[in-house]
């Protein structure tokens, strides 16, 4: 079993304004000019996954995508 974090994109309908940002620390969150946002950083498991996930539908943002980036070797 691997205790290397993933690291995880997640796309969203919408911008994440700068408090909200802060709150989803470590995820760097870049907001798109097409009003998309993307969240990008390491989650430890699926459990960690599913609390940011549980986040941003408590805060009525639609999931468009989420996609685990490959690892990378070193």
């Amino acid at each position: 079993m691997s205790t290397q974090p993933f690291t995880y994109q997640i796309r969203v309908q919408g911008h994440l304004g700068d408090t909200l940002c802060e709150w989803f620390a470590p995820l760097h969150v870049s907001n798109e000019p097409s009003g998309e946002a993307t969240l990008t950083g390491p989650l430890r498991d699926q459990a960690e996954l599913y609390g940011v996930l549980l986040k941003l539908y408590n805060l009525n943002f639609t999931l468009i995508a989420v996609l685990r980036l490959k690892e990378t070797t070193s």
